[in-house]
């Protein structure tokens, strides 16, 4: 079968961005309750292993808040996070550059609940600099849809925008909602067959992620950006890497 295009998650997948949003999260609660000082933010928030617990915890945005207390706020929540930037605490993980360039014949696209603007700032800081070409298209974040993921209406969307007759989308994401997302989307879209990844956040370097934490697993799971393409390569055989672009072999 043809590889058709591979939807990313941002945080966790393209990026590393863990400590910019556990900051960004405390912020938030402390200017919607009027709570000042890390020592008195509940215990989900005193630390960036404790804030991801939780949000995998809670497995939605919106229950997260709800967890909180503050969940009456949650669209203060949502203008707030697209206001606040940390960018001296994210990067792009080692290995993403090879794995663009690998699918430089390929439709790529990201679909996350992170503001677009803010996800096309983390990839020009960490991409462009060796890849000179628009890389990622669409790109979907919050505001370009109406209910987030585990709501496949994103992915839909991105798969939708490549108009593919037919073919083997990958869908890579860090959280089960990605997965979820993935699954109901292709009940939608029987034309395509979608393959979801899941990466291992205690390699890929999210803590507290992997098998255990997640209530839907994916088809395969990935210790390292370049085993997505491995997967790729193992789900559809005949496509190989010739100087370090992935292509179909005839």
């Amino acid at each position: 079968m043809k590889l058709g295009g591979v939807v990313f998650d941002c945080d966790g997948v393209i990026v590393y961005s863990l400590i910019e949003n556990w900051l960004k999260t405390v912020e938030i609660y402390q200017e919607l309750t009027g709570i000042v000082g890390l020592e008195n933010v509940p215990a989900e928030l005193k630390t960036p292993d404790d804030y991801i617990s939780a949000y995998n915890k809670a497995g939605d945005y919106l229950v997260f808040w709800e967890n909180l207390g503050v969940g009456d706020k949650v669209d203060e929540a949502v203008a707030l996070w697209s206001e606040l930037e940390y960018p001296d605490h994210t990067y792009v993980y080692d290995g993403i550059r090879d794995v663009v360039i690998a699918l430089d014949n390929v439709p790529k696209g990201i679909v996350s609940s992170n503001s677009k603007k803010k996800m096309q700032r983390m990839i020009d800081k960490g991409l462009y600099d060796s890849v000179t070409v628009p890389i990622f298209d669409p790109i979907i974040g919050y505001e370009q849809v109406e209910k987030p993921k585990p709501d496949p209406e994103g992915t839909i969307s991105c798969i939708n925008e490549w108009d593919l007759e037919s073919g083997v989308v990958f869908v890579v994401g860090d959280q089960d909602v990605d997965i979820l997302a993935a699954k109901l989307a292709q009940d939608q879209l029987p034309h395509i067959k979608i393959v979801t990844i899941g990466v291992d956040g205690e390699d890929y370097g999210f803590p507290n992620k992997g098998p255990g934490f997640w209530s839907k697993q994916p088809d395969y799971w990935v210790s390292t950006p370049m085993g997505i393409i491995n997967t790729i390569q193992k789900k559809l055989p005949g496509y190989e890497l010739e100087g370090g672009i992935l292509v179909k072999s005839t």
